[in-house]
């Protein structure tokens, strides 16, 4: 294969394989054995070949440019500002995806990506999470890592301006907020405890699926703690609430008190997250479930107990 035709070959097999990976998600927890074989394989072509690192170094530089100017573009329409970030930022956090430990260290400490990164003001922030949720997502994957603490909680506020005002019909679920959050929580838990209690108390009458979205993305940072699994249990929507829930799960090890925590979910009054408790807790936990209203889920833990 030809050195300049390197980039656009993996750049198609990136893509391939991530829309592979996101349509698995919406089915499986589990990833294929060919991805993950794929993703391998491109570690470990980038960490021996320093020339295809320096040639997609070059191009992130670029594509990050190019989001930049189109941005500020005040004369492009909508469509086609968002076909053209998605295209951009899609390849960018495809990319780091996929670099090893040695070579994220590298691209994160390299100072001309991260004065490019860091030029971006919170409307430039905003603008792009209102484009929709790939473009959020892929923002968030791409430059969250590069952002010091204050930028990062600049960022943070952007998105969730970003959430007010969402109605059922227009609403788009932003999910470059729960990376975003992670990234936060690791800079400053305190700091982002402050954010979550203003969104609380700010948002008490938000659609349901705003506050969805943020407390998923609290729960996948690792800062849910007593008081906010107990609002999590306690939300007037079930969807708000399961939504959370499987989040927690699915990033326990975040958690060194996850089952403490979770307990505190055991008297759900909903059947759909009682049901899911029911199918994913620990079995040395099943027993808090047995005073559920919910027959399904006391059907589930009469079959796992025996």
């Amino acid at each position: 294969m030809r050195v300049n035709n390197l980039r656009e070959e993996l750049h198609l097999a990136i893509s391939h394989n991530l829309s592979e990976l996101k349509i698995l998600a919406k089915t499986s927890n589990q990833v294929s054995e060919r991805l993950s074989k794929f993703s391998d394989f491109f570690v470990e072509c980038i960490s021996k070949n320093n020339s295809i690192y320096k040639k997609y170094r070059e191009f992130i530089l670029s594509e990050i440019t190019s989001v930049k100017s189109l941005i500020e573009d005040q004369n492009i329409n909508l469509w086609e500002l968002r076909r053209d970030v998605d295209k951009s930022l899609g390849v960018v956090s495809s990319f780091v995806n996929f670099l090893s430990d040695k070579n994220k260290y590298r691209l994160t400490n390299d100072k001309k990506l991260k004065k490019l990164i860091l030029s971006f003001s919170e409307k430039d922030i905003e603008k792009i999470s209102n484009l929709g949720g790939d473009q959020a997502n892929n923002f968030a994957a791409s430059i969250s890592d590069f952002l010091t603490e204050d930028k990062a909680f600049e960022f943070l506020n952007g998105v969730i301006n970003s959430l007010k005002g969402a109605s059922s019909y227009y609403y788009r679920d932003n999910t470059g907020l729960a990376h975003l959050m992670r990234v936060c929580n690791h800079r400053n838990n305190e700091r982002l405890m402050k954010v979550a209690e203003s969104f609380y108390y700010s948002h008490k009458d938000s659609h349901w699926r705003v506050r969805k979205e943020f407390y998923y993305s609290l729960a996948y940072s690792g800062a849910v703690n007593g008081t906010w699994i107990r609002r999590i249990r306690s939300d007037a929507s079930s969807e708000v609430s399961l939504k959370a829930i499987k989040s927690m799960f699915f990033n326990k090890d975040l958690y060194e008190n996850f089952n403490e925590l979770i307990a505190k979910t055991c008297d759900t009054r909903y059947d759909d997250v009682a049901v899911y408790l029911a199918e994913n807790l620990d079995k040395t936990m099943l027993p808090r479930l047995l005073g559920t209203t919910s027959y399904n889920a006391k059907q589930i833990v009469r079959r796992r107990i025996q």
